[in-house]
């Protein structure tokens, strides 16, 4: 796979937020596992998750946006977000890094001790043992809608 920088609001390599299944496919081939889930008994949309599992990448394709990739989970250290290694810093060296390149504040979610977000760019980050293990990247978020990239 040659898809490895991360990019804010937009995507993976040459994958867009928005990009259809067969896009994906056809770009990084058939994932490891395809796992289908809603996000809480209530909900009636399904998310589709494709994992890579050598890889460390998952790509997320929800009912709700009509199956295109809605989200990207990155946790190999081969990634980078805009060209900066982030998997396997400690969280002083993340927040240094969002300062540095103006990417907002890491907030504590209130039930997850371990889970940050940053809303700036749409972005939440999970740490073990003071690392970062994963970072989720999904399109903007305007008005409480998703602003897919062009």
């Amino acid at each position: 796979m040659n898809f490895t920088d991360v990019i804010p609001g937009i995507g993976l390599g040459n994958l867009k937020f928005g990009s259809s299944r067969e896009l994906v496919q056809k770009e990084i081939g058939n994932p490891t596992e395809i796992e289908k889930y809603a996000l809480d008994d209530d909900d009636d949309d399904v998310t589709e998750a494709w994992h890579y599992d050598e890889d460390g990448l998952s790509i997320s394709f929800d009912q709700e946006h009509a199956y295109v990739l809605s989200s990207i989970a990155i946790s190999d250290e081969k990634f980078t977000l805009k060209g900066n290694a982030i998997i396997g810093l400690s969280k002083n060296e993340v927040d240094e890094l969002f300062i540095k390149n103006n990417w907002g504040k890491l907030q504590e979610d209130e039930e997850e001790p371990n889970l940050f977000y940053v809303d700036d760019i749409s972005c939440s980050l999970f740490f073990e043992d003071g690392v970062c293990s994963e970072l989720q990247l999904s399109p903007y978020i305007v008005n409480n809608e998703f602003a897919w990239p062009k």
